[in-house]
C-alpha cells in the first residue's frame, strides 16, 4: 500500500526528468518533450533538426534513471509532435522520424 500512495503522490507532483544527474518533476502545465535542457531556438515549438536530436539525447540521459515506459512514450509523443509540425520540410520530417525510430530500436522498441 505504500508504494501505491508514493506513486500517487509523484504523479500530483508532477512528470519525472532528470536534470544534472538528479531527478526532478516537471509541473504538469509544461512540456517534458522540450525540457528544461533543450533550448528553443527559431520559432517557439519544434522547427529544426537540432532540437530533435538534443530531446533525443536528453531523453537517452533520462532512460538510466526514469521508467523505460516513460522514455517510450515520450519518444511516440515526440513522433507525433514532428509528424504534425508544419515547420517541417518533407525531407527534414523524413530525417527526425528516422532519428526517433533509430533510438526506439536501439532501446529495442519497435519504430513508429
Amino acid at each position: 500500500m505504500v508504494l501505491a500512495r508514493r506513486r500517487v503522490f509523484h504523479r500530483r507532483k508532477g512528470r519525472p526528468t532528470v536534470e544534472g544527474g538528479r531527478i526532478v518533476y516537471i509541473p504538469p502545465r509544461e512540456h517534458v518533450y522540450l525540457g528544461r535542457d533543450v533550448k528553443d531556438v527559431g520559432k517557439k515549438g519544434l522547427d529544426r533538426l537540432s532540437e530533435v536530436r538534443e530531446i533525443l539525447r536528453e531523453l537517452e540521459k533520462d532512460a538510466k534513471i526514469i521508467s523505460p515506459r516513460i522514455i517510450q512514450a515520450r519518444t511516440h509523443i515526440l513522433w507525433l509532435a514532428v509528424k504534425r509540425d508544419s515547420d517541417f520540410t518533407e525531407e527534414q520530417r523524413r530525417k527526425a522520424i528516422k532519428m526517433i525510430n533509430d533510438f526506439r530500436k536501439k532501446h529495442g522498441w519497435k519504430p513508429l
